[in-house]
């Protein structure tokens, strides 16, 4: 039959959610960067740990880590991949120096 050899129409696309003030290939080129993972679990908890430090909860407010700020640096990591490098060659260095003092990475020595 005719009907056989017409191919079925692709699978539609989910849905973006386009946020105010983005266009849509913005919010998809988001999408497909908050899907993606830079920071393996450990840098992200040494980034986590960084930036409470820098940012504490206080009786006022929240810590760095409760506003969400290591998910901003990671998409910030896959948004200016020139970044990369220097971010992870940082935190390799602040753990190596940690284990050389410490004897463990900085995540653990807080």
């Amino acid at each position: 039959p005719v009907e056989a050899a017409v191919p079925a129409p692709p699978e539609p696309k989910p849905a973006v959610k386009v946020p105010g003030g983005r266009l849509k290939h913005e919010a998809e080129r988001d999408a497909k960067l908050m899907a993606e993972k830079f920071f393996t679990p450990h840098e992200l908890a040494t980034v986590t740990v960084l930036s409470d430090i820098i940012v504490p909860a206080d009786g006022k407010s929240g810590s760095a880590s409760q506003a969400g700020v290591p998910a901003f640096i990671e998409f910030m990591m896959k948004d200016q991949p020139r970044w990369q490098t220097p971010m992870r060659g940082g935190l390799r260095w602040l753990d190596n120096k940690c284990v050389a003092r410490y004897g463990k990475p900085f995540a653990q020595c807080t």
